[in-house]
């Protein structure tokens, strides 16, 4: 029984070699995402659980939720300043070409 398991024929390798890239893409991006978050527990959740990219799927766009921006807020005690650029020598009329 079991002998005949083992020897399942693959005739058609397609298919795995498309569920490795499915899973890879997106159990990268959720990951790569779950460490931007610092969510540690979902990073080893998604290392560890294979779904075929289901649960990769599910935290991409239902658990994680959109990652919160940093405004942007000049201070508003701060003097203006412009940028200080290295000033270029000045050359005086007939040091041309000396």
């Amino acid at each position: 029984m079991f002998k005949d398991f083992l020897e399942f024929p693959i005739a058609n390798e397609w298919w795995v070699i498309a569920a490795f890239a499915w899973v890879f893409v997106w159990k990268g991006f959720a990951l790569w995402k779950a460490a931007r978050q610092g969510a540690k527990w979902w990073f080893i959740a998604l290392l560890v659980i294979n779904t075929l990219g289901i649960l990769e799927i599910l935290y991409i766009y239902v658990f994680s939720g959109p990652r919160p921006r940093p405004k942007f807020e000049p201070e508003k005690n701060a003097p203006d300043k412009k940028p200080e650029y290295e000033s270029k020598p000045q050359i005086a009329e007939g040091e041309v070409g000396k």
